[in-house]
């Protein structure tokens, strides 16, 4: 299959600011909307109560930068689900 300029690569990788550490995830899915990630290094997020402390809770902003394709900026943390011992995050 011929390779199309509209085309990325489907599980993107990126990474997020939490406090002073960069917290990378996988995007489960992207819309117009906004997106879904899987947090990889969940070393220190362990429970979505540590996630909400460390992150303002819902509604707070969040800088992400997603590698490719390339985007930045700032989303709101709609919602955080434990699932598999892996945090999922809507923005």
């Amino acid at each position: 299959m011929k390779d199309r300029v509209e085309r990325f690569n489907h599980n993107p990788l990126g990474c997020i600011r939490v406090g002073e550490k960069e917290c990378f995830f996988n995007v489960k899915d992207m819309s117009l909307a906004g997106f879904l990630v899987e947090l990889d290094d969940n070393f220190f997020l362990k429970a979505k109560a540590e996630c909400d402390a460390e992150l303002a809770g819902l509604a707070c902003d969040i800088k992400f930068h997603i590698f490719s394709p390339d985007i930045s900026g700032v989303a709101k943390l709609v919602q955080v689900e434990s699932v598999r011992e892996r945090l999922l995050m809507a923005l």
